[in-house]
């Protein structure tokens, strides 16, 4: 991407979201106060968060000029990274122990319940740090779908889909729920 824009000679900002993968590349004029682009593309998605997922705490700017050299580079603040850093840290956990439960279904089902509790609990404790990750709702409401718990599973899919109703998942995951259980009556 960078060795084509070299070629063409035009000046860019790129606004990446690192928690959904959104990126937004946009013609800019350096000539102008590059603090004012800066401010305005701050303002715009640092506190608008990410069209693609609202997520507010994983956004990079980046601002290159007519030769692809990279001018600015703007992420959230260094409190922001370090919360950030700790969500992932319970994320990954959690995906850890819903990993585990799905392999303990079949050979042990107490050691998969005990699984998908811990995980859920990791998904608290990352949701107590960014309560706006779609994933995170999502993961969540697996474990107690997992479980059994339908209703704090379609509760879970219904945060993941107020957050991002482009996720797909989470709708077909809440309906499909919605289906066995009409089945049953």
């Amino acid at each position: 991407m960078i060795f084509f824009d070299k070629f063409l000679k035009k000046e860019y900002t790129i606004i990446e979201c690192k928690n959904c993968g959104y990126w937004k590349k946009e013609k800019i004029n350096v000539n102008k106060d590059v603090d004012k682009i800066v401010g305005h593309t701050k303002d715009l998605f640092f506190n608008g968060g990410c069209p693609g997922c609202n997520n507010k705490n994983q956004i990079e700017i980046r601002i290159y000029d007519k030769n692809g050299n990279n001018l600015n580079s703007i992420e959230r603040d260094r409190e922001a990274a370090e919360k950030m850093n700790i969500f992932n840290k319970w994320f990954e956990d959690g995906i850890y122990y819903q990993k585990k439960g799905h392999m303990n279904v079949i050979r042990n089902p107490g050691d998969a319940e005990e699984a998908y509790k811990k995980a859920s609990e990791c998904f608290d404790k990352a949701l107590e740090i960014s309560s706006d990750n779609y994933s995170a709702w999502y993961n969540k409401g697996i474990c107690f779908q997992n479980m059994g718990n339908t209703d704090e599973a379609i509760r879970c899919y219904d945060e993941s889909i107020k957050i991002n109703p482009n996720f797909k998942r989470a709708f077909s995951n809440r309906e499909m729920i919605k289906i066995i259980e009409r089945s049953k009556k």
